[in-house]
């Protein structure tokens, strides 16, 4: 089962904050639930904040189990998800909901602004890609187009 903690993540950019938390609270040299916790909120954002909290306080030895977390959070899995806008909250929600449905493993986004993709996304994700953009549709449609109109032997490079 997947640590709680984990399920909340959703992009490569939490997951860094997680992680430089978690560097953070294990520098402190406390076992103190109150220190950690308070640090945990100076460090975090809310959500990450709350469900680090609540396993900091379920927990028996505290520092096995950020060092634990630690250690999960270097199997994470990471697919890169290229996008001609920024995504919306909602957006990177709706896309990380499928992707756990989908994949059932712990994966983040990895979200890259690539304005050229015009529409439409590429994906990368061990070592497959894949370019679904409305950028690549047009170039298709347009060599298609040149093809019936010169052949093959004007073909753009």
């Amino acid at each position: 089962m997947k640590d709680p903690v984990l399920d909340i993540l959703k992009t490569t950019y939490e997951a860094s904050e997680l992680t430089r938390a978690l560097h953070a609270l294990l520098q402190v040299g406390t076992t103190d639930k109150k220190v950690l916790a308070s640090e945990a909120e100076r460090l975090l954002s809310h959500s990450l904040a709350k469900a680090l909290i609540d396993q900091i306080n379920d927990t028996k030895d505290v520092q096995i189990y950020l060092k634990t977390l630690l250690a999960s959070m270097n199997k994470l899995e990471v697919i890169h998800l290229g996008l001609a806008f920024e995504p919306s909250g909602d957006l990177v929600e709706k896309l990380s909901l499928w992707i756990d449905k989908n994949l059932g493993e712990a994966v983040v986004i990895d979200f890259e602004l690539k304005p050229q993709l015009i529409g439409g996304a590429s994906i990368s994700y061990k070592g497959r890609y894949g370019d679904y953009s409305l950028s690549k549709k047009i170039d298709e449609y347009l060599e298609i187009k040149r093809q019936e109109k010169f052949g093959n032997k004007n073909k753009i490079r």
